[in-house]
């Protein structure tokens, strides 16, 4: 407290109490009149000028080991004593003598009072003695052993109670301990003689002290021993000791004009620091200060870790020099509670380094075995709690709050604030041991700058535990706490909110180390895994991309996990002398971790549960989509269908060990063994880390590929997996016979990954540990190589030898040319070189898909036998064969090339195909279907082999119609006209267009049967599509009556019956035009040939005829040439270049892109008679030529 605040409390104090006992004078008889007046407002201004002593120089001064002097309000009070005593002086109240009164604490008394009168002049005087006796704490004030290093002395956190930071505090540098308490007697002794003449006219001479008064202050506390605890540093310490006190201060008045008096104008107007002198004197006994202390903490070994000893025989000539030993104890001024946390940061990021370098991920699982617990957490929570915010308490209301909130009594009444980042959304501070009075929920008492304190009221005694937990702006929620400020208090929060089943705290003065080992056994809560078979079973099976239909499949229960490891941090005085080759060092250097190199491991994962809650797997097989369900019945090693457990139930699942630097951490000369750094680890990345895995896995699938609606088993089988160390090797896989037979199989071309193990810059791929031949030459051949290690690639040209592949890399990196030279070394076979064989499970849909289309262009061009003149046959009255009503292989053509073209998207598996073929056909589900079947092979080389078998029925039928059956796809009954055939002598009869009563309905069932194999066996050719002989076609059709109206032709004579007449005329020739769109071919010379597009005409239609003559009608020259071929869209012609002019024209002048041209001669297909009507014919109408040909109208 400074001078000037005990100065104000003092006087503040004095006015309140006892008067001056004046009476005797007018008890003896003496007139009343104003002198006694006078006289009693003369002492109360002297008493102003006293009070004036309270923080005068060496009564202002503290006690030698206390926080007290001899003038605060817990001693002689002398700030206020005598105005207080001396302020009810009046003329009516003079007693003949005060003996005893009491001001707070302090007990003083009048004596000797006397009051005499001789003429003009009053005589008053009297003595005055005061005595306290207060229990003060002891004070030790030390230098900072750590003063000198740079931002020692700041943290930001007001230390020293005054309001600012410590980088302003004036005690900064200063360390103190204070506690116990020590008996002292304080004992104030003077008098005081006043004249006041009544003849002096100036009433500020008329009053005065007769005599400089001295006034003696004494201070004694006799030798006790005295015992507390308080912080020193970041230690914790007890001082135990005696402490023995014998201070004597004089207070001399001085007459500024040396006349023996001191008047009332004097005091008033001479500075206090000339009016008075005050000096301590050698006070009676042997020695003024005596103290003996000692210091220990329980961290360091050894029963007295610091002393403290001064012996002060006169502090009339100053107070002696302390004698300070303390020994390591001032290590611990070389670190901090910030310090502390940034390393636990550290320490907290090294065991999640070392939980990633020793974790295992678990087999056939998308997690790892260390998804299920996190060994930081618990430093996590200790950082987050204690340096999210800082909590701030104290006794007193200030932002922020002050006053020592450590060891209060019940009912003390509490205020903390938490500075933060920022001002949160909500906030709420709890105490376990008391109760929240005020702003509770106030976010006002949380931020950057607090305005406001919550209140709490303690109870019981102790240390308020108090915790507040705020939401920042972006909702997330922060818990924080009053942060620990000593080593032993960091062990306490570790073990309170890290929540460790032991914290050892210690610290070896020889190295310096300051540790924690930290002991730590969790049974974390059981998680959820996800399956992740992909494609793992790939070699052994063929499947690829296995994924659960579920999430969270399985159960992952970790029974135990134990962590056994040392923290610690070195507390030499400069960073320096831990690494003195870096000579960039900080603070974080410090830190430590310190292992067992014995038999007790890091990290142990006792034992774990995991085992499937539901194990459905959906895949793809080559072209099939699979499903896999667990089966115990399929694990063939101890029938479960999923359990990873111990290999070896003696031992744990996962042991971790951290190596140490080698020979340890040399600090000053020492080492620190078994340890090794935290920057050095996390530099590391995990290289000091080791672990041992006990794990094995086993687990069963029921494979079945389905097709159809209602779904029906194609295929089905069994796969076993067995790993017994997941640590070496690779699983056991193994399919059973019926999943190798039927379902393997569909693996037609599979991928096929390995290693190049011939030497380097090899033209040819050689792997000795696969043989190609296994695939055979179909599916090798033209196969993709892709070189994984440089990015080149080739197809396969040659197969030289069972483990050989010859192919011609290109595109891979080239170091010497740019661009790359593809001949050169860089794109070949190098020892080592990773390689994939692309697989190719769509060439089962290509396959099939191609085949089929073959077979329906068959089935749709049937001629030249039996079957296909009944095919062609017309039916009675119909005018339409068989052929006409089975538009099925035409559909089924389109539907296939839309798929192979991309405009209808390419079915990835079998399933989707059905699915695909049965929505674009518009069959049911039961007209197309798959099944598995030991056909003969094609080409009649003997034996059988699997097939898949697709059997697909195409089958229409008319609606009403009685022959339809499920399979079939119902079509409008077809109205037709007549066309009836009369025989050989005489033309058809045929219905005349337009009357629609002459029309008939035409009931029909058409159906197509395709069944057909396709081998499973990389060793036969594609060409071993077979057809089962129960692919079939049948047609089946019935006609309705109706009324008919007839027309019909003999010879030269035409009957037309109702408003039809013969139409007759003349041909004439039309000639064809247009504009060349592209020159497919010329030549050049005198003769020429010529090939030109047109693709706004077909020429065909347009019955364009050979030697027809072209003239290019665009040129100045005329140019003709005569047709020699013609196609839809393209013509050629030859001709001759006629020169006009005397100049030879090139062929390039004469034809080109863009020109116009006439076509003139026959037709073969078109009539035309510019004078006829033909608006009254119809299609299928017969047109008879003079000369006695006939064709058919196809189009008007």
């Amino acid at each position: 407290m400074s001078k000037l605040i005990r100065t104000f409390l003092v006087i503040c104090m004095l006015f309140v109490s006892v008067p001056l006992p004046l009476h005797q004078a007018f008890a003896s008889g003496l007139a009343p009149g104003s002198e006694p007046t006078e006289i009693a407002a003369g002492i109360r201004d002297f008493a102003s000028v006293l009070d004036g002593l309270g923080g005068f120089e060496e009564l202002g001064e503290v006690i030698p080991f206390t926080a007290v002097t001899p003038s605060d309000e817990g001693a002689l009070r002398l700030g206020s004593l005598f105005s207080t005593s001396f302020n009810n002086l009046a003329a009516s109240s003079f007693p003949s003598s005060l003996t005893h009164q009491t001001y707070g604490d302090v007990e003083y008394e009048f004596t000797n009072v006397v009051v005499t009168q001789n003429g003009d002049l009053w005589d008053v005087s009297f003595k005055m003695t005061a005595i306290v006796s207060p229990t003060v704490p002891i004070v030790v004030t030390l230098e900072d052993p750590d003063k000198d290093t740079p931002g020692a002395c700041y943290d930001g956190i007001d230390n020293g109670g005054d309001g600012t930071s410590d980088a302003e505090d004036s005690d900064c540098g200063v360390v103190q301990m204070s506690g116990g308490q020590v008996a002292t007697s304080l004992e104030l002794a003077t008098g005081f003689h006043f004249n006041y003449d009544e003849s002096q006219t100036d009433p500020s001479l008329a009053f005065y002290l007769v005599e400089a008064p001295l006034i003696d202050v004494t201070v004694r506390s006799d030798s006790a021993s005295t015992s507390f605890e308080d912080e020193f540093g970041f230690a914790e310490v007890v001082v135990t000791g005696t402490v023995a006190l014998n201070e004597h201060i004089t207070v001399q008045f001085n007459d500024p004009d040396g006349d023996n008096r001191i008047t009332l104008d004097e005091w008033n107007n001479t500075e206090l620091y000339d009016l008075v002198d005050a000096v301590f004197v050698d006070a009676a006994g042997d020695n003024d200060v005596n103290v003996d202390l000692d210091i220990n903490s329980a961290l360091i070994p050894g029963a007295i870790d610091g002393e403290i000893d001064l012996v002060d025989t006169n502090l009339g000539d100053g107070l002696a020099g302390m004698s300070v030993n303390l020994g390591s104890l001032q290590d611990f001024f070389h670190t901090d509670a910030n310090d502390m946390l940034a390393g636990l940061m550290q320490f907290a990021s090294s065991l999640i380094v070392a939980q990633n370098a020793a974790d295992v991920k678990l087999p056939f699982l998308q997690e790892s075995l260390g998804n299920s617990f996190l060994l930081a957490d618990p430093l996590i929570q200790v950082v987050k709690q204690q340096g999210e915010a800082a909590v701030v308490c104290g006794t007193q209301d200030a932002n922020p709050p002050t006053g020592d909130a450590e060891d209060l009594p019940a009912g003390t009444t509490v205020y903390c604030q938490a500075i933060a980042l920022e001002t949160p959304l909500t906030a709420a501070w709890t105490i376990s041991n008391g109760s929240v009075v005020a702003y509770g929920t106030s976010t006002s008492t949380v931020g950057p700058d607090p305005t406001a304190s919550a209140q709490f009221t303690l109870s019981p005694a102790g240390t308020p535990d108090v915790q507040v937990t705020f939401t920042d702006s972006n909702g997330k929620t922060h818990v924080a706490s009053p942060r620990f400020s000593t080593a032993s208090e960091l062990g306490a929060k570790l073990s309170e909110i890290g929540g460790f089943d032991t914290v050892e705290t210690s610290y070896d003065p020889a190295t310096y180390a300051l540790t924690y080992r930290l002991v730590e056994r969790t049974n974390p809560a059981a998680s959820s895994a996800n399956l992740d078979f992909s494609s793992q079973l790939h070699a052994e099976t063929g499947m690829i991309g296995l994924s659960s239909t579920v999430t969270d499949s399985v159960l992952v229960d970790v029974s135990t996990v134990a962590m056994t490891l040392t923290f610690g941090m070195i507390l030499v005085e400069d960073v320096i002398d831990i690494t003195p080759s870096d000579p960039v060092t900080s603070t974080l250097d410090r830190f430590f971790i310190q292992v067992d190199n014995g038999d007790v491991h890091e990290f142990v994962v006792e034992d774990a549960s995991i085992g499937a809650q539901q194990l459905n797997l959906e895949g793809r097989l080559g072209y099939l989509e699979v499903g896999a369900l667990g089966s115990a019945a399929a694990n063939t090693a101890n029938s479960t269908d999923f359990e990873i457990v111990r290999a070896d139930s003696t031992q744990p699942m996962l042991t971790a060990d951290i190596a140490p630097t080698a020979g340890g951490i040399p600090v000053s000369g020492t080492l620190i063994s078994n340890a090794v750094l935290i920057r050095d680890f996390l530099l590391g990345s995990g290289q000091h880390v080791s672990s041992t895995v006990n794990i094995k896995m086993t687990g069963g699938l029921a494979v079945t590929a389905e097709t159809g609606d209602p779904s029906t088993v194609l295929a089905s089988g069994t796969v076993a997996i067995d790993w017994p160390d997941i640590s070496s090797g690779q699983p056991v896989i193994t399919p059973d016979a019926s999943f190798i037979e039927n379902l393997k199989a569909f693996d037609l071309v599979p991928s096929v990954t390995g290693e190049h193990d011939g030497a380097s810059s090899e033209t040819a791929l050689y792997d000795a540990d696969f043989d190609f031949s296994t695939l055979g030459e179909q599916v090798l051949l033209g196969a993709s190589v892709t070189n994984l290690t440089d990015g080149s690639t080739c197809r396969v040209t040659v197969i030289t030898g069972t483990h050989t592949l010859g192919c011609d890399l290109s595109g891979g990196p080239d170091v010497n040319d740019t661009p790359d030279n593809t001949s050169d070394d860089d794109n070949s076979w190098d020892a080592g070189d990773k390689y994939l064989v692309a697989g190719y499970p769509q060439v089962m849909r290509r396959l099939l898909l191609n085949n089929l289309y073959d077979l329906a262009s068959r089935m749709d061009s049937l001629n030249g036998s039996a079957v296909a003149d009944n095919l062609d046959t017309i039916l009675p009255m119909t005018g339409k064969s068989p052929r006409d009503l089975l538009p099925q292989f035409s559909e089924l053509k389109t539907v296939i090339s839309s798929i192979n073209s991309g405009a209808i998207v390419p079915p990835d598996t079998l399933q989707e195909l059905e699915s695909v073929l049965q929505s674009e056909l518009g069959i049911p589900a039961s007209a197309l279907g798959f099944e598995l079947g030991d056909l003969p092979v094609a080409g009649g080389s003997g034996g059988s082999a699997r097939h898949l078998v697709m059997r697909l029925g195409l089958g229409l039928c008319t609606e009403g119609n009685t022959d339809c059956d499920s399979n079939d796809v119902t079509v409008p009954v077809e109205d037709l006209l007549l066309n009836l055939d009369l025989g050989q002598t005489l033309p058809p009869l045929i219905t005349p267009p337009g009357n629609e009563n002459d029309t008939f309905q035409l009931e029909y069932a058409s159906r197509t049967q395709l069944d057909v194999g396709i081998p499973l066996s990389r060793t036969i050719a594609i060409s071993g599509f077979v057809v089962l002989d129960t692919s079939a076609v049948s047609v089946t059709a019935a006609i309705s009556s109706a009324e008919l109206g007839l027309e019909a032709t003999a010879g030269s004579l035409s009957l037309a019956v109702g408003t039809l007449a013969a139409v007759t005329g003349t041909h004439s020739i039309k000639p064809v035009t247009g504009t060349i769109t592209s020159l497919i071919s010329k030549t050049t010379g005198l003769s020429y040939t010529l090939t030109f597009t047109d693709t706004g005409n077909n020429f065909q239609d347009l019955g364009v005829v050979l030697d027809a003559l072209v003239t290019n009608t665009t040129t100045v020259t005329d140019t003709v040439c005569a047709v020699s071929t013609v196609t839809t869209d393209a013509i050629s012609c030859s001709g001759v270049i006629s020169p006009t002019g005397g100049v030879t024209p090139t062929l390039d002048t004469l034809w080109a892109v863009g020109d116009d041209y006439e076509i003139v001669g026959p037709s073969s297909r078109v009539l035309y008679d510019p004078g006829a009507n033909f608006e009254s014919l119809y299609v299928g109408k017969q047109v008879s030529r003079e000369d006695g040909l006939d064709c058919t109208i196809e189009a008007v």
